[in-house]
């Protein structure tokens, strides 16, 4: 399973190939595939400085569904959290140039996440 999605993501369009001479690695939006003799395939969330395993999370089906759900579930935390902020900016600071910025943020990850679920219904 590991090495159908490793072939995947190698042949996706827009993914970027990180070869060295001791493994591989393929980025495909936030998320980071390497190959090496040891460990074999590894994915990676490269959402911080720390990149987290999410090996054992992250494969639903195909390289793309996986990747599709990966990034639903981002964006809706993330969504949850300006939410909060949002809240909080409201009932306490009231600092409207942050809650502006907020906003836009909000509808920066509404746009991502809608662009995935209506990818999602047109292959169905």
């Amino acid at each position: 399973m590991k090495e159908e999605i490793w072939k995947e993501a190698r042949e996706k369009i827009g993914s970027v190939n990180l070869d060295t001479y001791h493994n591989l690695a393929v980025i495909y939006k936030g998320i980071k595939l390497t190959k090496d003799d040891v460990y074999g395939v590894r994915i990676y969330s490269t959402d911080n400085d720390f990149y987290t395993d999410i090996t054992d999370t992250f494969i639903v089906g195909d390289f793309q569904t996986s990747v599709d759900e990966y990034l639903k579930l981002k964006y809706i935390s993330k969504l949850e959290l300006i939410e909060r902020l949002i809240k909080n900016e409201i009932n306490t600071n009231k600092n409207h140039k942050r809650f502006n910025y907020l906003k836009t943020m909000r509808k920066n990850y509404l746009k991502k996440y809608n662009e995935i679920n209506t990818r999602q219904t047109k292959r169905r």
